[in-house]
C-alpha cells in the first residue's frame, strides 16, 4: 500500500514518495558491504579467508536451493549432485595433459572461463532433465527421489576414475583472465595480494552477480508467478501461469547456481574429492537455508556464513573450550561439537524462528521504515498547522 507524506512550511509542500525512507539505510548497507568485500583479504589470514571463501561459494548453491524451495515449494535435495557435476566438469574441461597432478586423467584443455560457462550449463541441463520427475512428485516424495541422485553421484565419482580420479579426486586448474592468473600473487601499489585473495574476489564477484539476478527475478513477473505456484499450482494455472514451463526453467536455473557453486568450491580448494559432495553437504545446505531464511536470497549468504564459518571458528578455538577433547584424546572432538552446535541451531530456528535470520532483518526494516513514516507524518501535520 503506497503512502505519501506532505512536508513543508507556509506556501511550500514537498511530497515524499513511499519507500524513500528506507533508501538511505539500504544504500548504507550496500556501501558497507562493498567496502567489506574489498578489504576482507587485507585483514584476514589465509586460513579464515579460505573458510569465508568456501562459505560464499556454497552460499551460491544455497541461493539456488532457496529459489527452488522458498519461491516454488519444490523440495529437491539433489544440489550436491549438481555441484559435483559442475566441479568435476570444470576439472575435466580446463585441465591439460601436461599437468603432473592430472596425469592419466581425461583432460580437454579449454580456456578456464569457457570451462566455467560450459560446466554451469551442463549442471543446468542435468537439472532440466529432473523436471519430468518433479512434475509428478512433490514434497517429501520429491525430496526422497532427488536425494537418490546424490548416491548416484557418489558412485560415479568413486568409479569413473579416468574422469574423477576416484577416491583421490583430482586437482582443479587455476583461473586465468587475460594477464591475471589466480594461482599467482600480485601487488597493487603497496598492497600485496596472494592467490587466496584473488580467489576470494572471484567468488565474491560471482556471488554478487548471483544475488542481483536472484533478487531481480523474485521482484519481477517471474517471481510473482513462482509465488503463485507455491501457494497453489492449480490456481496459478487458471490465472494463466504456465506452471510446467516455469517449473522447468526454475529447476534449470537452480541447478546452474549449484553448478557454479561447485566450480567455485573446486577453484577455492584447488582440488575436488568425492567426499565433498555427499549427504553431509545435503544437511549443510538445508541448514543454511533454514537458518538464513528459505524465502530470502540474502538469507542464503547469511546462513552460509553463520553455519560454515561458525563451525570453523568452533574447531579453531577448540583448545580454549573446556568441553572439547584435545586431538588424540578421548571425549567430544571439535568437529563433533561443531556438528552438534549447528544441529541445535537448526532445531531452534525451526521452533522459534521459522523465517530465519532474514525474517528478523525484514522485521527490523519494516519497523525502521514505519518509524520514519510516522516521523514524516508528524512533520507534515506540523507544516500544515503552520500554513
Amino acid at each position: 500500500m503506497s503512502t505519501q507524506a506532505a512536508v513543508g512550511g507556509r506556501g511550500t509542500t514537498t511530497i515524499i514518495p513511499s519507500g524513500s525512507q528506507g533508501r538511505p539505510l539500504r544504500l548504507a548497507v550496500y556501501i558497507s558491504t562493498g567496502i567489506g568485500v574489498l578489504c576482507l583479504p587485507l585483514v584476514l589470514d589465509r586460513l579464515f579467508l579460505l573458510s569465508v571463501t568456501q562459505a560464499l561459494a556454497v552460499a551460491i548453491g544455497a541461493i539456488g536451493l532457496n529459489l527452488l524451495i522458498g519461491a516454488a515449494n519444490q523440495l529437491s535435495l539433489a544440489h550436491p549432485f549438481y555441484m559435483a557435476l559442475g566441479a568435476y566438469s570444470y576439472c575435466v574441461l580446463a585441465s591439460t595433459h601436461d599437468s603432473g597432478a592430472n596425469a592419466g586423467l581425461v583432460a580437454i584443455g579449454l580456456p578456464p572461463i569457457v570451462a566455467i560457462v560450459a560446466s554451469v550449463m551442463l549442471a543446468g541441463i542435468a537439472g532440466l532433465a529432473l523436471t519430468p520427475i518433479a512434475a509428478r512428485l512433490s514434497g517429501i516424495y520429491l525430496a526422497v527421489s532427488s536425494i537418490g541422485l546424490v548416491f548416484i553421484g557418489e558412485h560415479i565419482t568413486l568409479n569413473a576414475r579416468s574422469l574423477t580420479g576416484g577416491v583421490n579426486g583430482r586437482s582443479a586448474p587455476s583461473v586465468e583472465v587475460g594477464p591475471f592468473r589466480f594461482s599467482d600473487g600480485a601487488s597493487i601499489g603497496s598492497v600485496e595480494l596472494d592467490a587466496s585473495a584473488f580467489r576470494w574476489y572471484l567468488v565474491a564477484i560471482c556471488l554478487c552477480v548471483g544475488l542481483l539476478f536472484g533478487i531481480n527475478l523474485l521482484r519481477g513477473r517471474p517471481g510473482l508467478a513462482l509465488f503463485a505456484m507455491r501457494e497453489r499450482a492449480a490456481a496459478a494455472a487458471v490465472l494463466g501461469v504456465e506452471v510446467g514451463v516455469y517449473r522447468a526453467k526454475l529447476f534449470m536455473l537452480s541447478s546452474m547456481y549449484a553448478g557454479l557453486s561447485g566450480v567455485l568450491l573446486a577453484i577455492s580448494l584447488q582440488a575436488v574429492v568425492p567426499d565433498l559432495f555427499g549427504l553431509g553437504l545435503v544437511v549443510t545446505l538445508v541448514t543454511i537455508s533454514v537458518v538464513g531464511g528459505l524465502s530470502s536470497v540474502w538469507g542464503a549468504v547469511v546462513g552460509a556464513l553463520v553455519v560454515m564459518v561458525g563451525r570453523d571458528l568452533i574447531i579453531h578455538f577448540s583448545s580454549s573450550l573446556p568441553f572439547i577433547a584435545q586431538p588424540g584424546g578421548g571425549g567430544l572432538s571439535a568437529a563433533e561439537a561443531a556438528t552438534y552446535v549447528y544441529g541445535i541451531v537448526l532445531v531452534l530456528c525451526l521452533l522459534y524462528l521459522p523465517s530465519g535470520i532474514a525474517g528478523i532483518t525484514r522485521k527490523w526494516r519494516r519497523d525502521i521504515e514505519s518509524s520514519l513514516r510516522r516521523t514524516d507524518s508528524r512533520v507534515g501535520a506540523a507544516g500544515e498547522g503552520q500554513g
